[in-house]
Formats: C-alpha cells, structure tokens, sequence
C-alpha cells in the first residue's frame, strides 16, 4: 500500500492543534530546540512553557520568534476574507 501524500490529507485526518500542542508538552527540550536558556535541557516543552519565563530576562538567545495568539487569529481571519472574495483556495 502506497504511503499517503501530504496532498491526499483532508482537514478531518490532519491532527488537531490541540493533539499537536499536547504532543509537543511532552518533548524534552534538548539539541534540537534552539535559542533556550541552557539550564532548560532536559525539562518537558510543557515544564518550561509553565514557568512564562521572561523573553527578555528569561535566558533566551536569539533567534527567538514570538507570536501574538491574538494577531495569528486576525491574520488567519484576514487571510480567509482575502481568499473568499478572490476565489482563493489553499491547501
């Protein structure tokens, strides 16, 4: 049986971001996250994201992105709009 695209996916079988942020809660912070404070390695992602540490004080090292839940939120809904009027569809 063939592996399924990415292409064959329909919204209703890609993961919640619910299930992906749950997933995520559970890494352990290590080489692969970048920009953290040192003394982080080895914490879960949920461990450390329970401390709201400070951007600017917490330890952190750039590159750091930092989005506003709220903006991403509009963004996305401006993005629809635009779509919609324009016939627009995105995978």
């Amino acid at each position: 049986m063939a592996a399924e695209s990415p292409t064959d996916r329909t919204a209703s079988s890609a993961p919640s971001a619910a299930s992906l942020t749950a997933s995520l809660a559970d890494e352990r912070v290590d080489h692969r996250f970048k920009a953290l404070p040192p003394d982080a390695e080895g914490l879960t992602v949920g461990a450390l994201a329970a401390e709201r540490r400070n951007l600017f004080t917490g330890g952190f090292t750039t590159p750091v992105l930092a989005l506003s839940a709220e903006s991403v939120a509009h963004n996305l809904d401006l993005l629809e709009t635009y779509a919609e009027r324009h016939g627009l569809a995105f995978a």
